[in-house]
């Protein structure tokens, strides 16, 4: 949805998201714009690197939309989800911003601490 708001906005963004976007019919596009914009996710790097995705990226803002238990075959409980979350938000510098699209504890667990300016909203 973002790339999408990019570029209707003129912005032109360059962007890799999981799946094929219907307004772009693609997954990905090299855009004109200074702005890349990626979907990155929890999910282990490669069998060589369990580590999440979004911790190999220097993210300058992010949107959260949830925080929960998935991918047991990577993460043995929350609190390890939490954990890597909590990592992907110290990434954001102080010039950064962090939007949370929901009020969950997990959620507010993990922002808390953001050394970024940070919104939550339900």
């Amino acid at each position: 949805m973002l790339s999408w708001i990019f570029h209707s906005s003129g912005r032109n963004p360059s962007f890799l998201i999981g799946g094929i976007a219907e307004n772009f019919g693609s997954s990905f596009a090299v855009g004109s714009g200074k702005n890349f914009i990626i979907e990155a996710d929890e999910y282990d790097t490669a069998f060589f690197d369990k580590g999440p995705k979004f911790l190999h990226y220097f993210p300058q803002s992010a949107i959260l939309t949830s925080v929960e238990f998935d991918h047991a075959d990577i993460y043995d409980d929350l609190k390890a989800v939490e954990t890597a979350f909590k990592r992907l938000v110290n990434l954001i510098p102080r010039t950064g911003k962090l939007i949370a699209h929901d009020t969950g504890e997990s959620l507010e667990r993990c922002i808390a601490k953001a050394f970024c300016q940070s919104s939550a909203m339900a």
